[in-house]
C-alpha cells in the first residue's frame, strides 16, 4: 500500500500510486518504488514531481534507449 510504480521500457516515466493492497504480477517493464514509513516524502508528492516536466526530461536523458530488430 502506497507504493509508487513506475514503467521504466516503452513509454518511460508513467507512474502511480497503489493505494489499496494487492496481490499482482508486475512485468519488468515496471519498478516498484517502496517508501519507508518514515520517510520525509508523501509518495503522491513523488508521483507529482515524477510527472512534472522537469523529471520527465531527466528519465528521458537518463533512459538507455536500446531498441531490438
Amino acid at each position: 500500500k502506497y507504493e509508487v510504480l513506475i514503467t521504466i521500457k516503452g513509454t518511460i516515466g508513467k507512474v502511480c500510486v497503489v493505494v489499496e493492497d494487492v496481490k499482482a504480477l508486475f512485468s519488468r517493464d515496471v519498478a516498484k518504488i517502496k517508501l519507508s514509513k518514515c520517510a520525509p516524502i508523501s509518495p503522491f508528492f513523488l508521483q507529482a514531481y515524477i510527472m512534472s516536466k522537469h523529471a520527465q526530461i531527466l528519465l528521458k536523458q537518463l533512459s538507455s534507449g536500446g531498441l531490438q530488430r
